[in-house]
Parts: structure tokens; C-alpha cells; sequence
């Protein structure tokens, strides 16, 4: 029986992985690209890139922002699961 495999499943087979950064309360930006540490671009993720010599076709840096409101322990649970999923994809 053969099963197919998920992407994820895919992209470890061909050495590829994802690299999550996810901002602190208050810390979140409108755009995923700037130079808060967790965005795309910026000094921190540079750095963080060249000194793990990470190749950009294998490794996929991917911001995750919180969504706007209270910090409370049980709204993150959805984001945690979306977090999840999106690791997954």
C-alpha cells in the first residue's frame, strides 16, 4: 500500500525546512518585511542567516504575527494550532 506523502513530509525527504519566527506582545508590525528581529530583512535574520549559513533553498524563514487584542492564554490556542498547520503546509 502506498501512501502519499504531505508537503512537509516532502520537504524533509529534500532537506528543506522552515524556520519560525514569531514577535512578543505588542511587537507586532502591519508588515512581515522591517527590521524588528522577527521580520523578513531584517539585521537580526541576516546575521541569524549567515552565521547558521543558511541556504535559502532549503531553509524558509517564515514571521508569524499574533493577531491584535488581549493576550490571553486561551486565544492562543487557535494561533498555536495555526502556527501548526502552517509548519506542516
Amino acid at each position: 500500500m502506498t501512501q502519499s506523502m504531505t508537503t512537509a513530509q516532502e520537504d524533509r525527504a529534500q532537506g528543506t525546512a522552515k524556520l519560525v519566527t514569531v514577535h512578543g506582545t505588542g511587537a507586532g508590525q502591519e508588515a512581515n518585511a522591517g527590521e524588528q528581529w522577527w521580520q523578513l530583512g531584517s539585521p537580526f535574520q541576516e546575521e541569524l542567516a549567515k552565521r547558521l549559513q543558511l541556504d535559502p533553498a532549503r531553509v524558509e524563514i517564515v514571521p508569524f504575527q499574533w493577531a491584535d487584542g488581549p493576550n490571553r492564554g486561551f486565544l492562543q490556542v487557535p494561533a498555536k494550532r495555526y502556527i501548526s498547520n502552517s509548519i506542516l503546509e
